[in-house]
């Protein structure tokens, strides 16, 4: 996925609508390569402007959080984000479903891509 040089707004969108991909082959290698943009100030609040305009992509992210049946892995259920292996660990709150959808994005790439734990 080349993300390089687009706009904040369109490549918020993009990595948003990801989830709308989940089960094709490659979706979790693009997640991953979302991951490096997570460098970017303000990318993540980025992400959580786009979701409270598509509450339809933060209920498809909460699904596919769901359906996550390996360990460690990121969690969001409602506005609670986390890390679950065995238990819950690292547990945010935040203000609405669109923050919290748009921290386990963050979470959920970096791993994919580094296997780090992001907190």
């Amino acid at each position: 996925m080349a993300v390089r040089g687009d706009d904040d707004v369109d490549l918020a969108g993009r990595v948003c609508r990801m989830v709308l991909h989940r089960a094709e082959p490659g979706f979790a290698a693009k997640l991953a390569a979302a991951a490096a943009e997570f460098a970017r100030p303000g990318f993540e609040q980025a992400l959580a402007t786009h979701l409270r305009a598509n509450p339809e992509l933060v209920e498809a992210w909460a699904t596919w959080s769901a359906d996550q049946r390996w360990s460690p892995s990121a969690y969001v259920e409602g506005t609670e984000v986390g890390w679950y292996d065995g238990g819950r660990h690292d547990v945010r709150r935040h203000p609405d479903r669109a923050a919290a959808a748009a921290d386990f994005i963050h979470r959920t790439s970096v791993w994919l891509a580094y296997e780090r734990v992001v907190r």
